[in-house]
């Protein structure tokens, strides 16, 4: 221990544990303060180490070890936020909100380990190793409850010198956020028992040495207990690394259970890829995995352009390999499997580059395990004619849900960029693919900001150096997150539902249908299940039994959203949402057999309103019938058939919320909802000419002139890019 450390150690030392630990472990829940996690991770290990007195630490005590610290020679240096401050875990009970802390793709490795340790039997202690992993993630939720934290919330990417001088919380909010009663939790259905193995041991904290940031004993045990009646979460920003850890110690005390969890993380993932578009292109039919020994690899590729080619290559350690050197520090893949994956590389690029229509291609390298940091070496060789990229499992999801990306936008940014190093612009950029597509949105579509560059022209002999900023992938992972914003919630009838935001109506939108989810598995069966999230859950099926085709049902269902969200609105609004019901579902089914297909007499408003019908069907159940003959009503001009769906629906959740005067609520919620007869979302049009008639048949999509074309010729590059345009 250094002087300037010793000086900040003589400094907590009069002060009491219980209250300082809880302080400083309750800066952790602040998102403006996420920027600075490793520092006050080591101000809470220095607490646990140091504070012996009874002195009440405040607010200006923690600022000033914060400056202390920041300020000496052993201060921890901290790369700015690279993802969110609060994300989700799930299962099949609840959902669990936990702060990520310093580990990039938390939620996504912690989801994935604790789903394979859930499917595993309950033979011998497998049983209360998830009961105590289910513990620690309500517990995890219990605090960003208290904290007031919002799944998916961005923190602060300021590099904090000191602590802010104001908007922090008070000092007995801080505490509160993290000191936990054992009754309190025994209440809230957390049995302290369950959480013993997340304990630091008395006495332990004498061995955490020196205040150094990375993976440590505070990140296997997050818990203390520093009095007989509570106990404190002291790092809050840990709790998923601590349950990965937990669990796959688990599973590593038993021999018999290594294969199993290996074989069911190989499911897993094969699930997550099969959903999973490529690089936002299309998806996958599956993964099927090659076994290396005790490892496993994958591969898998798709043509997006004419002799254009993307190839996706996964590995998969053991889990085996966590026994080395845990989360402590990056894994450099085994030669076995280093060389089995290469090979797989050679054989797959070279069989493609001999196709008489090959052109250039896309290689991708894709980590797969639970969290580390995973090395796989040589797979980067140089191939002509070929791209390289790695990025991580967490990475290649979340890629694929990025709005605005696509195979033929990921080709034209590596493609630029290998143009403007050629041309005497080098890019460093050591965060990977997401940084860049992040830094050339910064910029506009372009790689190189173009207000920056030096007078003379840019060449060989008058390089320029752009050094990317690593944090720019945090947005761009935000922006996945928050736009599909996944969590679960249970309907009227008992159902738990993985819900996803439903895709907005581009041309009408408002605060409201932000509030719109689609269920993920009803979508999976080929069923149209959506939930308003207002004041109260309103949830939505939509049927058309009679229609095979799958693209019209799907624009009814996402018709009836569009006015969902508004009727959900003007309940909010008008308080009708405070009835008995919690959850009301409204089953609408248009029995039509097809759209009308040819142009007829257009039916008359009072001839629609005879097809309508509105019906309870059980508890918290009611049906909205559109007799056949309805669906001619979105021939006419005016919006009369959307009109009557908004009425109808309105008067079916009014019913199910035991409103008095239905009808008259009704006819207020039309008025207030559809203000004119012009708006709509749903139209049926007959073809006029001919390529009205044979325009589905014309395949060859758009060519668009892409921001990287721009960018190239800003700087004296344009050229014809092999194809791609």
């Amino acid at each position: 221990m250094n002087d300037d450390t010793k000086l900040l150690a003589s400094d907590l030392s009069p002060y009491d544990p219980v209250e300082t630990v809880a302080l400083l472990a309750g800066l952790l829940t602040v998102p403006q303060l996420q920027s600075v996690c490793l520092r006050l991770e080591s101000l809470v290990a220095l607490a646990l180490e140091h504070c012996h007195g009874r002195k009440r630490a405040t607010i200006r005590d923690a600022e000033r070890w914060f400056s202390a610290l920041t300020e000496s020679r052993r201060a921890v240096v901290q790369d700015p936020p690279e993802d969110v401050f609060v994300s989700l875990v799930y299962d099949e009970r609840d959902d669990y909100r936990i702060i990520e802390g310093t580990w990039e793709g938390s939620a996504f490795y912690t989801q994935l380990v604790t789903e394979v340790v859930r499917t595993m039997p309950d033979e011998r202690n497998l049983g209360q190793v998830k009961r105590s992993v289910r513990a620690l993630l309500a517990l995890s939720d219990i605090v960003c409850s208290r904290a007031g934290l919002e799944r998916y919330l961005v923190g602060s990417d300021e590099d904090l010198r000191a602590l802010p001088q104001c908007g922090l919380p008070g000092r007995a909010t801080l505490i509160f956020r993290t000191t936990f009663s054992f009754s309190d939790l025994a209440a809230q259905g957390v049995r302290p028992a369950d959480l013993e193995p997340f304990l630091l041991q008395r006495g332990a904290q004498r061995e955490l040495g020196q205040p150094e940031g990375g993976y440590s004993r505070h990140d296997r045990y997050p818990l203390v207990v520093l009095e007989e009646e509570h106990l404190i979460v002291a790092r809050p920003s840990a709790m998923s690394v601590a349950v990965r850890d937990f669990a796959i110690g688990s599973v590593l005390s038993d021999p018999s259970w290594v294969d199993a969890f290996d074989r069911t993380l190989a499911r897993r993932y094969s699930k997550h890829f099969s959903e999973t578009p490529i690089l936002g292109g299309p998806t996958t039919p599956g993964v099927g995995w090659t076994k290396e020994g005790a490892h496993r690899w994958s591969g898998v590729g798709l043509q997006f352009d004419e002799g254009h080619f993307v190839v996706c290559q996964f590995f998969l350690p053991s889990v085996l390999t966590h026994a080395r050197a845990g989360f402590d520090e990056g894994y450099v893949v085994d030669a076995s499997l280093r060389r089995a994956f290469r090979n797989a590389i050679d054989r797959t690029t070279a069989d493609l580059t001999q196709r008489p229509d090959f052109r250039r291609g896309l290689l991708v390298a894709v980590g797969c395990d639970w969290g580390r940091a995973c090395v796989m070496e040589e797979a980067a060789s140089e191939r002509p004619k070929w791209h390289f990229q790695s990025m991580s499992a967490a990475d290649f999801v979340r890629l694929g849900g990025i709005r605005d990306v696509d195979p033929r936008h990921v080709w034209r940014l590596l493609d630029g960029l290998k143009t403007t190093t050629e041309a005497g612009v080098t890019i460093i950029n050591p965060s990977g693919l997401l940084n860049l597509i992040g830094w050339a949105r910064r910029n506009g579509g372009h790689l190189v900001p173009h207000a920056e560059l030096p007078g003379p022209k840019v060449t060989p002999d008058r390089p320029l150096l752009l050094v990317v900023p690593p944090d720019l992938l945090r947005d761009l992972r935000a922006d996945t997150d928050q736009r599909h914003d996944r969590h679960h919630s249970v309907d009227g009838i008992g159902r738990r539902h993985e819900l996803r935001r439903a895709p907005p109506n581009g041309s009408f939108l408002t605060e409201s249908s932000r509030l719109i989810y689609g269920s993920v598995e009803a979508a999976r069966r080929g069923e149209f299940i959506s939930v308003y999230e207002g004041a109260r859950s309103l949830w939505l099926t939509v049927l058309a039994p009679n229609i095979g085709d799958r693209e019209v049902r799907y624009r009814l269902w996402t018709m009836a959203n569009e006015w969902l969200h508004r009727v959900g609105s003007a309940l909010d609004g008008c308080g009708a949402t405070r009835g008995q019901q919690e959850a009301p579902m409204v089953v609408v089914e248009f029995q039509d057999s097809e759209p009308p297909s040819t142009a007829g007499e257009r039916p008359r408003p009072a001839d629609l309103c005879r097809l309508c019908i509105v019906e309870k069907e059980g508890e918290g159940t009611c049906k909205v019938v559109f007799l056949p003959g309805f669906l001619s009503g979105f021939r006419l001009a005016k919006n009369v058939a959307e009109r009557l769906l908004v009425r109808h629906l309105a008067r079916a959740f009014l019913r199910l919320l035991d409103v008095e005067d239905e009808e008259g609520a009704a006819q207020a919620i039309e008025a207030a909802v559809v203000r004119n007869d012009d708006a709509r979302s749903f139209h049926i049009f007959h073809a006029h000419g001919f390529l009205d008639y044979v325009r589905s048949s014309l395949r060859r999509e758009l060519v668009e002139i892409d921001p990287q074309d721009d960018a190239e010729a800003r700087i004296g590059l344009a050229r014809i890019s092999h194809g791609v345009i």
